[in-house]
């Protein structure tokens, strides 16, 4: 396992308090990592969008979608190759996973409306204010820094256009050993929706609907 390489770090880490960013590990950790979630996008289709009917009505017609730490891009190419009318745009601020997905959009023929974008910093680009129908983030959200959590959801918000909606794929603690033995289970899908402003006139952050599907 490419993971088990990382073990004789732990205990230097541990006394230190230090962190071996993800974007500090190799290609072949990288690809691995990529290659192992590809299907989560997938599931996701599967399994929780037919309980969002709106939102997959909006699919099938047309949407923009921005997909937050999009890594190798197999989320991209899953919702182009399913929905022929939507737009897709990944980030990522690892120059080898936005390799890794432009080599994929290209061998999949979809470079006409599939795009992914190599970012820096702790800002998305100001074109991205309300630019977008559909924000997703898999299995992103809890590696990004607890203090940096609140800035990057308040920006995914930011870029939604009014009625647009954030998705948040992520992991979640299995009440027992039956749970964690089942893929779909090990998971759950975040549904939140931006449809108004604050009154200071800045998009307000989207207020949960709540847990979309444990499966």
């Amino acid at each position: 396992m490419l993971v088990a390489r990382d073990y004789s770090r732990y205990p230097e880490l541990f006394r230190t308090g230090g962190t071996f960013p993800y974007q500090e590990h190799d290609r072949a950790f990288l690809s691995g990592v990529a290659q192992g979630l590809r299907t989560l996008p997938r599931q996701f289709l599967d399994a929780v969008l037919p309980k969002l009917p709106a939102l997959e009505t909006r699919l099938s017609t047309r949407a923009n979608i921005l997909d937050v730490g999009c890594g190798g891009g197999f989320a991209l190419v899953e919702f182009a190759e399913r929905f022929p009318n939507v737009r897709c745009t990944g980030i990522d601020m690892e120059p080898v996973s936005i390799q890794m997905a432009h080599e994929l959009i290209r061998t999949q023929g979809l470079a006409d409306r599939v795009e992914a974008c190599l970012v820096g910093g702790e800002s998305l680009p100001p074109e991205f204010a309300g630019a977008f129908d559909l924000v997703t983030m898999f299995l992103v959200l809890h590696e990004i820094r607890p203090e940096l959590k609140e800035t990057v959801l308040k920006q995914c918000a930011q870029a939604l256009r009014p009625g647009g909606q954030l998705l948040i794929f992520d992991e979640r603690y299995p009440s027992g050993p039956a749970e964690l033995r089942d893929p779909l289970l090990i998971f759950t899908v975040m549904d939140l929706g931006q449809s108004n402003q604050h009154p200071s006139g800045n998009p307000r952050p989207p207020g949960p609907r709540g847990p979309t599907s444990d499966r």
